[in-house]
């Protein structure tokens, strides 16, 4: 009988061991692998590859809209995620459910997307898997007079995302409230 018991408790502590620390409320930020945020489109393409190539959307994760329940599926660069760094899947969202942020991400939430920036023939980061856009139903782009609805500097959302070197969109030439990529001076 003793030995079922042992048995149990060895059962018991190896499925603690296979969860997350996050979710079972010891997370901690590892900050793990970064690669150096690059300036520009060469240092971007010096980095990460050519856009649209097989690594921009290595890595997946699932990310809640808060609005509607709804799982979002991300892909993005292997080198922001998975086995590589802990940078977006592990430590950006960590900070998000510690403190309580999630309710910001709303519907309309994405990465990779092989495609050029609106209105150019350059390269979005979207293609190389290294910008998210969240609540994006809720957010204006390119207007500047209009403020950010959802993810504003009080939020704390901007904050986590530039400690683990992202961009906000907030400060382009054509304001993008609902833009944060792992890249500046593009």
């Amino acid at each position: 009988m003793a030995m079922r018991g042992a048995v149990g408790v060895g059962c018991v502590v190896a499925v603690l061991l296979a969860v997350p620390a996050a979710a079972i409320g010891q997370w901690a930020h590892q900050h793990r692998h970064y690669p150096n945020t690059p300036y520009g489109a060469g240092q971007i393409r010096q980095i990460f590859g050519q856009p649209c190539n097989k690594r921009v959307n290595a890595n997946t994760d699932l990310w809640r809209a808060d609005d509607t329940g709804d799982l979002h599926s991300l892909h993005f660069h292997r080198k922001l995620g998975g086995a590589t760094s802990s940078n977006l899947d592990f430590d950006i969202k960590g900070h998000l459910d510690k403190r309580h942020k999630g309710r910001y991400l709303k519907s309309g939430i994405g990465i990779y997307n092989c495609r050029v920036i609106s209105g150019t023939n350059s390269w979005s980061t979207h293609a190389w898997g290294i910008a998210i856009d969240v609540s994006w139903n809720y957010e204006h782009f390119g207007h500047n007079d209009h403020p950010c609805h959802v993810i504003r500097k009080r939020t704390d959302v901007p904050r986590i995302f530039k400690r683990h070197g992202w961009k906000w969109g907030r400060s382009f030439p054509r304001r993008d409230c609902m833009h944060f990529q792992y890249a500046s001076g593009y």
